[in-house]
């Protein structure tokens, strides 16, 4: 109950539905009739001119009453028209008090934020105060060592730090079983592109996985490549700023 593309609201899915709070009460109602895992629901605070103090705890009561026990809240207004998906992700202003205050309003529904979380110490403050989860959407993919390497141990409490080169390292058992079944390495890489965002060499490491994963026979020695480049530019870039 999110997404605010012109595509989905002509046929009334997406965010749209935060003006139907009774339709999605009874998508909730026949899914739970008919499966036995938890029916979650993610949803802006509202769309358009619509006042989300008034029209967020609606919705979600509505939603608690058919049974759904789990929430996400992006934290920000869809605008159904004016603004492209894209900046709909980015222009409408985030208002996490409010997220704050429906779990106030409902202490026994799970409720998780979403929207402009960018780091783990964000992420931990909302844990810390109250909230019962947190969803980070891009930041993850594109800042993954930031994000995805330290989630096991500061926010659960299990595990180690992963590196970008031990997460690399562990791909390429995925990777050969990949291109044994049929498929290209570039359909694998083109997700590890940010793994070293920021650091020297990251540049590199991009180019030659764009460039020649699509290629054939590209394998996994050509992310090893990638990755000795990546290593080499680093010992370069400290020599030069030792010197």
């Amino acid at each position: 109950v999110g997404c605010p593309s012109d595509r989905v609201q002509s046929g009334t899915f997406g965010a749209v539905l935060m003006k139907h709070p009774a339709l999605v009460a009874e998508c909730v109602a026949a899914m739970r009739a008919e499966v036995d895992v938890e029916v979650t629901v993610k949803c802006r605070i509202g769309v358009d001119d619509q006042d989300p103090e008034e029209v967020l705890p609606e919705f979600l009561a509505r939603i608690v009453g058919a049974g759904c026990e789990r929430v996400t809240i992006h934290a920000r207004k869809a605008w159904l028209k004016g603004l492209s998906p894209k900046e709909n992700r980015e222009v409408p202003p985030l208002d996490y008090e409010l997220v704050h205050k429906m779990k106030g309003y409902f202490p026994n529904l799970h409720i998780s934020v979403n929207g402009g979380v960018t780091s783990l110490e964000q992420a931990c403050d909302f844990l810390e105060n109250g909230l019962d989860g947190v969803m980070v959407g891009r930041a993850a993919y594109h800042q993954a060592s930031d994000i995805l390497s330290a989630a096991d141990p500061i926010i659960f409490g299990v595990g180690e730090v992963t590196t970008a080169e031990q997460a690399v390292h562990k791909m390429l058992p995925y990777i050969e079983a990949h291109l044994m079944a049929g498929g290209r390495l570039n359909q694998v890489t083109r997700h590890m592109l940010g793994l070293f965002a920021g650091r020297p060499g990251a540049r590199g490491w991009r180019r030659m996985l764009s460039d020649d994963g699509n290629k054939p026979g590209a394998g996994p020695e050509l992310v090893l490549a990638a990755l000795a480049q990546m290593a080499q530019t680093a010992q370069e870039v400290e020599a030069a700023q030792a010197g």
